[in-house]
């Protein structure tokens, strides 16, 4: 069994709405209870209203383990997206969509190329978990 990190965000809830601003631009996030041992954060975003299953926003690793990750920042290696970008990709309108705000607190920093997608990170984390948290955000 891993630790929970609390993840949160200045600009919504927890369920809340994610503001337009955010459809252009990364939302600051707050990670709280890292370990102290954590070497690294990785972080999926990702939505649960695509009709092929989750759809893949935003990818990152190599997350400094502090607890603040400032708003329009690429905080650490960037991922392939769902649309096979090395960026984030902001919420769009999708009736009924969840967007997923996965946090991966690792005991070590991840060796992974740029064309890394999401069942790649997965893997990578598996080997590496301490902690793990989720914040929820809905766009309309």
């Amino acid at each position: 069994m891993h630790a929970v990190l609390d993840i949160e965000s200045p600009e919504f809830n927890n369920n809340g709405l994610i503001p337009e601003k955010y459809t252009r631009i990364s939302p600051g996030l707050i990670v709280k209870k890292i370990p102290d041992n954590a070497r690294s954060l990785a972080l999926i975003m990702e939505n649960t209203g695509s009709p092929d299953g989750n759809f893949v926003h935003w990818l990152v690793w190599n997350i400094p383990p502090k607890p603040v990750i400032t708003e329009n920042s690429a905080p650490g290696a960037q991922g392939l997206n769902g649309k096979g970008q090395n960026a984030y990709l902001g919420p769009h309108i999708n009736p009924g969509a969840y967007y997923l705000f996965r946090f991966f607190a690792l005991d070590d920093v991840l060796h992974l190329p740029e064309n890394t997608a999401r069942e790649g990170l997965i893997i990578a984390i598996q080997k590496h978990l301490i902690a793990s948290g989720l914040l929820v955000g809905r766009f309309e």
